[in-house]
């Protein structure tokens, strides 16, 4: 069984700039965070729910990198036909080290997005939230 030392909360980062350097502050210490919880989990423990609602810190990692692309490329750039899949089942090839690599290849892609941003006041290309039916081919997300 792999471990991973115990550490300690860093603390949120103190940011007094503009409002996309704040963004990517918070976002990236969240980030690591989450990347430090599941860093070195053996695929045997990490997959085992340590609360009752099932959830895994794997099962975690696949959500956020769901998250990150639903928000930014999805949404906000507007890629993508269908928003990907939030849930935190995992599937049978999951591991805890292909899963980390999707949400580092997800937070670059995060952060492109961000960085080419000129005006973060500007409206979503897509409306986020509840999934809703389209009122002309009765299916779901139409582009």
């Amino acid at each position: 069984m792999t471990t991973t030392p115990a550490r300690r909360d860093v603390g949120p980062p103190g940011v007094d700039s503009d409002e996309k350097s704040t963004l990517l502050a918070f976002l990236n210490y969240l980030r690591d965070a989450v990347t430090a919880k599941a860093r070195g989990l053996a695929d045997e423990q990490g997959r085992a729910a340590a609360v009752p609602s099932g959830t895994s810190i794997p099962g975690l990692v696949k959500h956020v990198t769901a998250a990150e692309v639903y928000w930014f490329a999805w949404a906000f750039e507007g890629a993508g036909s269908a928003p990907p899949d939030l849930s935190m089942e995992l599937a049978e090839g999951d591991s805890a080290e292909s899963l980390l690599a999707a949400y580092r290849v997800a937070i670059e892609r995060s952060n492109e997005i961000i960085e080419r941003c000129d005006d973060v006041n500007r409206p979503c290309a897509r409306a986020a939230g509840k999934p809703r039916r389209c009122g002309r081919c009765g299916g779901s997300w139409c582009t």
